[in-house]
């Protein structure tokens, strides 16, 4: 579990697990604490978009929960690591407010699409950690 848990907090491994993720600037702190502060840079076909990054929970083995922001949403999303022996479960929560307040009402039509993304994100991360 451990591993695992390391392994999503180090902002290095982000490349090999979160699709269009390109680089992570730290702005304070390292990614392990609670208030530290980073800057995620994505980019696709579309563009570059960089999302503020900020620990708002940790708990070593436990616990991660980060507040993403940029022009568009807000998100919370929160990780659970659960020791399931010989392997580690993830637990995700992720709330999603889109800015303007207005555009929540159809956010409805984008959550699906939403949460097949970071379906496949989490695929990856545990194809990354299972060579």
């Amino acid at each position: 579990m451990q591993q695992v848990y390391r392994s999503v907090l180090d902002h290095r491994n982000l490349k090999h697990w979160i699709d269009d993720f390109k680089y992570y600037t730290l702005q304070k702190g390292n990614r392990k604490r609670q208030g530290d502060k980073g800057v995620l840079v994505f980019e696709d076909a579309d563009g570059k978009l960089e999302v503020e990054e900020i620990i708002t929970q940790i708990q070593k083995n436990k616990t991660l929960t980060t507040q993403l922001s940029h022009q568009q949403m807000n998100s919370t999303v929160q990780i659970r690591f659960l020791d399931q022996g010989t392997a580690t479960k993830l637990i995700v929560n992720t709330h999603v407010q889109l800015k303007p307040a207005i555009a929540n009402l159809f956010s409805i039509f984008m959550k699906s699409g939403m949460q097949k993304k970071q379906a496949a994100d989490f695929k990856r991360l545990k194809t990354f950690l299972e060579p």
